[in-house]
């Protein structure tokens, strides 16, 4: 599903609520390097609790958020609902950008 959409996470919801990721990484990492069955439960290799920030908060506080729980991707939520996802490689495109203008 992430190969075919182009994802390089999905967000994994108990009832109705975003509750943890499995990223490209969690692929990498949890199932290549501990062998598990292609038929694992989703749920066993997730990341769990889901961490999230406010869209109304800032680059920054969404970096020091995920240099202090060592994350690359953060979910963005408003009023319970995934409206998105920021990931390092955003914050360090923003802050390019930032330097050339």
């Amino acid at each position: 599903m992430m190969e075919m959409g182009g994802f390089g996470a999905i967000i994994l919801k108990e009832d109705n609520l975003p509750k943890g990721i499995i990223t490209d990484r969690d692929f990498a990492i949890k199932i290549a390097v501990n062998k598990y069955p292609l038929d694992t439960p989703v749920h066993k290799v997730a990341s769990y609790p889901l961490q999230t920030i406010n869209p109304n908060q800032s680059i920054l506080v969404a970096a020091d958020l995920m240099s202090a729980k060592k994350i690359r991707k953060l979910v963005v939520v408003d009023e319970g609902k995934v409206v998105g996802i920021i990931t390092t490689t955003d914050i360090v495109n923003q802050l390019a950008k930032m330097r050339k203008d």
